[in-house]
């Protein structure tokens, strides 16, 4: 039985500021057996982590098991051969030839020879898994190096990194497409070490070398005194405007000078710091849940162990202006397949009806009243209407006492029918009907379409856009098929987003539904869905049941087979089978509802 060990890698610069190592081989050796293995696997990545000299790492190569190099999110995936390892304590270590992020640096440093790191000793927990063919064993594991230990490593490598965020100094709502500079003051002249945007969180990052700042206008000068850059900013806007320029002599500073290869700051600004705006604009944050900054992957995927498509109502969640906001708003959201091509405005079609926030009142007597402020919900008694052109005008009232009332805005900035957006429908009856175990058509099989989602925010007035923000690729699955399910026993047609179909190969695959059977029950079964995880079939009834089945699939969304149960030890009786398939669907808040799907039917043992 081969096995298969899935991982993670990333590094820590300070806080909860990182990067995914991206293309560095990882390297999977058979642990040594002796007696202190039981400690090595316990102990702390402190006592671990540590560069392997070239010696070593020759010296292990009769011990190496599996290679495999990492994506541009750290994730690894290695395959054990059953024929040299058999279960037991593994070493880990990672290999690196040049700077092991993905970046575009002018003078990219690389080390005289690749440098290998051992990251310590695990003892997976090995889980059963079970494919209709080929089973294996699998186990997860994940490792996030300490700041400590990855800013040595780039510190050994050459490479210097600024993180930090920019944020609204009074509401604390990040700031998104301002340009951050970094300068080294220099004793002849100052060094600008490169810029970074800042992202839908405010965060931002700045890559730079050490040949960055030890330049000088001599070349018989070639050094940095001190060792390190001595640190100061500017902040501005995507089109120049300054809304921040420190002073040189802020680098000379306790706290700025001879910064180390890892440093992180964080900045705030105020309304008046921007000339030319005095407001926090709305802001796209989240899919309910999931924020966009960090919750999805490169395949739009929710970012997390479950790994799901988004499929329903979409909630949209963000920052929306308070209405003493000196300046009248509007928003608005585009969508773009990402397979087709094809943006649209999403207007009221698409838009379902939210509660945008509530309307605060103190009336007479400090009676306080609270009532729903709605969109696109037209029997409201408090509602705004979406223009034609998708615009969302942020309400404005500010009285709280009196007959006015005040908005309180909410955290919803809309609801997105992505069934509007895309909706596969699939007719499994006609021409010709599908029956469960049969290989299923190609023609009939659903697929999982990506989108872009753009925010947009302008003055109430204004043609031009002040502020966008965007999620840049989000997985969306809408599917309905048509099946017909074992009509020999309590069944018929049903409407349902996945394929669950499940027959007995004895009685209702041969139309006797009710007919008795003494030795085998076969369950033959049918799972389709493009975000299909896995099945399992199981046994109701009295006594000691068959041990149950269960299968991730073969073939991407799909799994079809057929499994027998032994029932000669069964008592004569009435037993159910049931087949259960669970599905990677989220509405913005973890698996939806009914995520796992089933079917069931019932034979008698003679």
């Amino acid at each position: 039985m081969k096995y298969l060990l899935k991982g993670n890698l990333r590094g820590f610069y300070c806080g909860d500021c990182f990067d995914y190592l991206n293309q560095v081989r990882v390297k999977a050796y058979a642990a040594e057996s002796n007696e202190t293995l039981t400690a090595a696997v316990a102990v702390r990545e402190k006592e671990t982590f540590h560069e392997r000299s070239a010696e070593t790492v020759k010296a292990l190569e009769n011990r190496l098991l599996a290679v495999a190099d990492t994506d541009e999110n750290g994730n690894f995936s290695l395959e054990l051969s059953e024929k040299q390892y058999k279960g037991g304590a593994i070493e880990l270590d990672f290999e690196c030839g040049s700077v092991p992020l993905r970046l575009k640096l002018k003078r990219p440093p690389v080390p005289p020879r690749p440098l290998q790191f051992h990251l310590g000793s695990i003892q997976p927990l090995w889980k059963e898994n079970f494919e209709t063919q080929t089973p294996f064993l699998a186990a997860y594991w994940e490792n996030s190096i300490a700041a400590n230990y990855w800013c040595r490593l780039l510190q050994r490598l050459g490479l210097y990194v600024i993180c930090g965020r920019v944020l609204d100094c009074e509401s604390k709502t990040p700031l998104r497409g301002l340009v951050v500079k970094a300068f080294d003051v220099d004793l002849i002249q100052d060094d600008a070490l490169g810029q970074g945007t800042t992202q839908a969180d405010g965060s931002f990052r700045i890559y730079y070398t050490k040949a960055d700042f030890s330049k000088t206008i001599f070349p018989s000068l070639n050094i940095e005194w001190p060792a390190g850059p001595d640190l100061y900013f500017s902040i501005e806007t995507a089109s120049g405007s300054v809304l921040l320029r420190e002073p040189r002599k802020r680098g000379h500073e306790k706290d700025r000078e001879n910064a180390g290869n890892c440093f992180c700051i964080d900045f705030c600004l105020k309304a008046q710091d921007n000339p030319g705006s005095s407001y926090a604009p709305a802001i796209f944050q989240k899919v309910g849940q999931y924020s966009i900054a960090s919750d999805f992957d490169a395949s739009g995927f929710s970012n997390d162990a479950e790994r799901n498509a988004f499929t329903g109502n979409l909630p949209l969640i963000g920052a929306i202006p308070a209405p003493y906001s000196s300046t009248a708003l509007e928003y608005r959201f585009r969508v773009r397949n990402l397979g087709s091509g094809v943006s649209q405005i999403v207007d009221a079609n698409l838009m379902g009806a939210f509660r945008i926030g509530t309307l605060n009142r103190i009336s007479s007597g400090f009676v306080f009243s609270s009532q729903d402020y709605w969109v696109n919900n037209a029997g409201a008694t408090h509602n705004v209407v979406m223009a034609a052109d998708g615009w969302i005008t942020v309400p404005r009232e500010n009285a709280l006492f009196g007959s006015t009332g005040q908005f309180a805005p909410g955290e919803q900035m809309g609801v997105l029918l992505s069934e509007k957006l895309v909706k596969e429908s699939f007719n499994l009856i006609a021409p010709t009907t599908y029956v469960a175990g049969q290989p299923f058509p190609a023609a009939q099989r659903a697929s999982v379409h990506t989108f872009e989602i753009v925010c947009e925010v302008r003055e109430v007035g204004s043609s031009s856009i002040a502020y966008a923000n965007v999620l840049s690729r989000i997985a969306i699955c809408n599917t309905e098929y048509l099946q017909r399910r074992h009509p020999n026993w309590a069944g018929g047609d049903v409407n349902m987003y996945p394929v669950v179909m499940l027959e007995l190969g004895e009685t209702t695959l041969s139309g006797a539904g009710c007919n008795r059977t003494s030795e085998t029950i076969t369950a033959v079964y049918s799972a389709v869905h493009p975000m299909l995880e896995r099945i399992s079939l199981s046994m109701e009834g009295n006594g000691v049941l068959p041990p149950a089945f269960s299968a991730t699939p073969l073939s991407p969304g799909e799994s079809i087979g057929a499994h027998p149960f032994d029932i000669r030890p069964l008592d004569p009786c009435a037993y159910i089978v049931w087949l259960s398939a669970t599905f990677r669907l989220s509405s913005g808040y973890g698996r939806i509802p009914n995520a796992t799907v089933t079917d069931h039917i019932a034979f008698c043992k003679a």
